[in-house]
């Protein structure tokens, strides 16, 4: 099933009175009106979605890296551990 939008109904509506001769200009300046908000509407939900996204996947860069250094760190940490337990049962 096709949802049904404002801009869906608005061209429907404009399909309908193009087909029946009833498209008089001030008829149509007023439902061009309606589409150009309705398409700045849009316009501008999708921007701030986008920019919603953007810094979500910004966030998550930087979780990730701050992660990964963490992890990179430990793993440094325990191989100088075992290095250093390996020297002295050579050693001793």
């Amino acid at each position: 099933m096709i949802p049904i939008t404002p801009k869906c109904v608005i061209i429907n509506l404009l399909l309908m009175l193009f087909f029946k001769g009833l498209a008089t200009s001030d008829l149509s300046q007023s439902l061009r009106d309606q589409l150009s908000d309705t398409t700045n509407t849009e316009v501008l939900r999708l921007e701030l979605e986008n920019q919603r996204l953007q810094k979500l996947l910004a966030d998550q860069r930087e979780q990730s890296i701050v992660e990964n250094s963490a992890h990179i760190l430990e793993l440094e940490k325990e191989n100088k551990r075992l290095a250093s337990k390996v020297l002295s049962d050579i050693l001793y």
